[in-house]
């Protein structure tokens, strides 16, 4: 295995397993706002063990947010962010978050997201926002607002790339899970270091945005996603009385089909060796 992680639930449950960590490994900060911790983990080792380049994986949670599941596990096994401003890794990662129907300053962790990603400039050779995190990441560094989706946008949508960057070596398209409620307001010129380098048709505001040396990535999906999360989701929702349709280009035979794994692994596995 080549994803070794340093913490963690996974860690702590076994269901991750413990391997030595490989000399020159690059050391990665994950900042998991997600409330399925666990879960979440494992999407993203075993997205980055498919990579084949060596990480060592740090879990790490907002010392500020008041933690409502799995709070006496999250303290045990999870750094808090006010430890680690003083160290400094080759890479961040920060996953979605289930808080993208609030306004920014509503999140109780805000001011400390902001420190974030503001750290991450000075303390990370390059960086990865997903979802709610990259929409907020850009609010922060470029001033951009989002706006709220009348239907939320679900499922499985493809962009044709561009082969000759290094960010999509030996991809011609990328495909990549979308769940959310949220779209970036992009202005008409985007600021001069940021650039849509996937856009989807059906997306306003592309799958992913990246800085013109392409080591900030600001990624609206889900890359990481298990075959059966979007499927979960669906029934999720259901069961809590939304009004939600299915995930679009995801199921075939009634059965949920995983399209993205392949165009994932090597999108992280380019932005981990850029």
């Amino acid at each position: 295995m080549t994803a070794f992680a340093t913490n963690g639930l996974a860690r702590a449950h076994h269901t991750w397993s413990t391997t030595t960590p490989a000399p020159g490994a690059r050391q990665i900060l994950l900042v998991n706002l997600m409330p399925t911790k666990e879960a979440t983990e494992l999407q993203f080792l075993r997205l980055l063990d498919a990579t084949g380049v060596n990480c060592d994986v740090t879990f790490a949670y907002p010392a500020s947010h008041q933690l409502h599941h799995q709070r006496a596990a999250v303290l045990k096994h999870y750094l808090p962010l006010d430890r680690l401003w003083g160290t400094r890794f080759d890479a961040l990662i920060v996953t979605g978050a289930p808080v993208e129907e609030l306004s920014f300053d509503q999140v109780d962790y805000w001011a400390e997201f902001q420190r974030l990603v503001a750290w991450s400039k000075t303390h990370c050779r390059r960086a990865i926002f997903e979802c709610w995190a990259a929409l907020a990441a850009l609010n922060v560094r470029y001033q951009i607002p989002k706006a709220p989706l009348p239907h939320k946008l679900f499922g499985i949508f493809e962009a044709r790339v561009n082969p000759a960057s290094p960010l999509f070596g030996g991809l011609t398209k990328l495909r990549m899970p979308q769940s959310r409620h949220s779209v970036l307001r992009l202005p008409a010129t985007l600021p001069a270091n940021l650039q849509v380098v996937a856009k989807s048709q059906g997306i306003a505001d592309g799958l992913l945005l990246a800085t013109k040396d392409t080591r900030e990535l600001f990624i609206t999906g889900h890359p990481e996603y298990a075959t059966d999360t979007l499927d979960q989701e669906f029934h999720r929702d259901q069961a809590r009385g939304r009004t939600i349709n299915p995930p679009q280009n995801y199921y075939r035979h009634h059965q949920a089909v995983n399209s993205w794994r392949t165009t994932s692994c090597r999108l992280y596995a380019n932005w981990l060796t850029i």
